[in-house]
């Protein structure tokens, strides 16, 4: 690790702001209730996301997210980008309009309204797009199962 003492000072304060906005993620995600607490009738959920990069700065691979009923309720994912500050995707806006709604899919596109850190750039806009495909697959009540077509119960009738 780097000794403060080295560091110049505004580099410092960049390595903070770092520090501080990992700090924030962990927390909020610690926080976070199961799927289950938050969304009872939620069987899992998943989220497909890729990245453009409109700037070119960088490639960034796809991934695919998968959330059962005991995972954390958490669908905010940090910038990619390592130099990004207070930059990120909030899905979690979405995920709950779909659940609101009883819907099962959603797609589309956010942009990281974060600032880039460069020694050469400094504030500049991260702009960085995440492309997204959510699914949600909702729990079958017993209720609403048909039984088998022929099938009778124990008793007869008329005996």
């Amino acid at each position: 690790m780097i000794e403060r003492a080295t560091v110049p000072k505004e580099n410092r304060a960049h390595q903070d702001s770092f520090e501080q906005q990992r700090d924030t993620w962990r927390r909020a995600y610690a926080e976070a209730p199961s799927v289950r607490e938050r969304f009872p009738q939620l069987e899992r959920l998943t989220i497909d996301i890729r990245f453009c990069d409109v700037k070119r700065l960088g490639t960034y691979s796809p991934q695919m997210r998968g959330f059962g009923a005991s995972a954390k309720a958490f669908f905010a994912f940090e910038c990619p980008r390592t130099l990004c500050l207070q930059g990120g995707f909030d899905l979690d806006p979405i995920v709950q309009g779909l659940f609101t709604s009883n819907q099962a899919k959603s797609s589309g596109k956010l942009q990281c309204q974060g600032r880039l850190h460069s020694p050469h750039n400094d504030n500049a806009h991260c702009r960085l797009e995440l492309h997204y495909a959510i699914h949600l697959v909702y729990e079958v009540s017993e209720s609403t199962t048909v039984g088998r077509p022929g099938a009778r119960s124990g008793k007869r009738s008329g005996s």
